[in-house]
């Protein structure tokens, strides 16, 4: 179709359309005609855009991310290439159908506003289905259309960017560069990036090696060192973070960066250090939470729950609103249930089987009947518990002294003091190590939803 629509002077180049009658659908479901410009290669409707109206169409667009637009553009030129050339060379792309599909893609990616509804309205349905489940005239908004972006409210989409956690991005690149106050460790695993490494994404091949420096910046897109000490720093400055320690290595197909921070307090006394691991895989970002070791008086504070939460944004904003995966090992005793709060779950279904175990023998060792506290919790079998969370929010309707608890070998808990109810007793003193992951950003997980509700229950998790 030989058209273009001229956006912001609200003129359409009518050229080689012409003036048909139309059915138009008005309020209140009345249908009436009108003459309304038509190509007469498909007989179908142009929209006119005006600086006094909207284009639903075009809002829906303008609400999609940069990656949602690529693969809506890909899509387009895939399933309709000469459209997408003869739409492409009238929004202004020099040549005659012998350009690159690099050339294409960037240009319609300009213009993607323009990409008629008919021929994109399948994908938008995956991108947004709420919104395309009807069928209805270009042109004419879809019943149910809200001020979303892939069903996401603004909310949501600011919190999958790492906003609101109290962090100043736009000073993420202010400072001192990585590569030059740890030039030497990035060098030092230059070695391990030698040996083999051929991972793509950081432009290498075989036998190539990664530039160290390239591989931390494509991670933490150019952070400076002042930017990630302060992240890891207390707010309200209860503790100060210092970078103490860089390296970047290959390993098992994918570079990965380990950093580590030493912690003290204001007046300058030893609080504790923590190292994280970040690795970029094809299903997103990916963090292990290696270690946080803290002084005795620190712990018990809340000084883990600030820090997780400052650097949970930060994993965010480094995926760029795209899946984030937070892996850990839940080996202390307060760990075990306040990870399974969290919205952490068993990072393999073994480990539920494993945790079905300890749930009867701990059951046993407390004197207590399996079927009888099985059915106080709701359930009917052992088998249907299959979540951290919901061994975490298992309740008879009985408190448990923690002290008074016995562990799986039958001796007395002394390591937490209090009582609970039966789930969170069982996860602090019956409950062995286990691996844990997360996944933030993503609708196909209840990780974040799970941790939502515990904060709405004051720490009690629905199962």
């Amino acid at each position: 179709m030989n058209l273009y629509i001229d956006l912001a002077k609200g003129t359409m180049n009518t050229t080689k359309l012409v003036k048909r009658a139309v059915q138009v659908h008005g309020k209140g479901g009345k249908i009436f005609t009108r003459q309304q410009w038509v190509d007469p290669s498909d007989n179908q409707p142009v929209v006119e855009h005006s600086s006094h109206h909207e284009d639903p169409h075009m809002e829906r667009i303008g609400r999609l991310d940069v990656m949602q637009k690529h693969e809506l553009v890909g899509n387009y030129i895939r399933d309709h290439k000469d459209k997408a050339v003869k739409m492409a060379h009238a929004t202004g792309l020099d040549g005659e159908g012998h350009e690159s599909p690099i050339a294409l893609r960037n240009h319609i990616m300009q213009h993607v506003d323009k990409i008629p509804m008919r021929h994109i309205r399948d994908h938008l349905k995956f991108l947004a289905p709420h919104e395309t489940d009807h069928p209805s005239r270009e042109g004419i908004a879809p019943p149910h259309i809200k001020d979303t972006d892939h069903g996401l409210s603004d909310e949501e989409l600011a919190k999958r960017s790492g906003e609101g956690a109290g962090i100043d991005f736009s000073n993420m690149t202010k400072g001192s560069k990585v590569s030059d106050v740890f030039s030497t460790e990035l060098d030092s695993s230059q070695h391990e990036l030698n040996r083999g490494s051929n991972d793509s994404k950081y432009g290498s091949t075989k036998g190539k090696g990664i530039k160290a420096d390239k591989v931390f910046n494509n991670l933490f897109k150019g952070a400076s060192v002042e930017f990630l000490e302060d992240v890891f720093s207390h707010p309200e400055g209860h503790w100060k973070a210092t970078m103490v320690d860089v390296q970047v290595y290959h390993d098992k197909g994918y570079v990965h960066a380990d950093v580590g921070f030493s912690f003290k307090d204001a007046k300058g006394n030893k609080v504790g250090s923590v190292t994280r691991v970040v690795t970029r895989k094809e299903d997103g970002l990916h963090v292990e939470n290696h270690t946080l070791e803290l002084e005795k008086k620190y712990q018990g504070k809340g000084m883990a729950e600030t820090l997780y939460n400052r650097t949970e944004a930060l994993w965010r904003h480094l995926g760029s609103g795209n899946p984030v995966h937070i892996n850990l090992l839940a080996n202390i005793s307060v760990g075990m249930y306040a990870w399974a709060k969290k919205g952490f779950d068993f990072a393999h279904p073994s480990m539920a089987d494993r945790a079905r175990d300890e749930l009867k023998r701990w059951v046993s060792k407390n004197q207590l009947d399996l079927t009888e506290t099985l059915e106080s919790c709701g359930y009917k079998s052992i088998n249907d518990i299959k979540h951290t969370w919901q061994f975490a929010a298992l309740d008879d309707g009985n408190k448990y002294d923690f002290k008074g608890t016995k562990d799986n070998n039958g001796a007395r808990f002394k390591d937490v003091n209090g009582n609970g109810h039966l789930g969170k007793a069982f996860m602090l003193t019956g409950k062995d190590s286990w691996y844990g992951v997360k996944t933030l950003n993503s609708s196909d997980h209840p990780h974040e939803e799970i941790h939502s509700l515990s904060l709405e229950h004051a720490g009690r998790i629905g199962g």
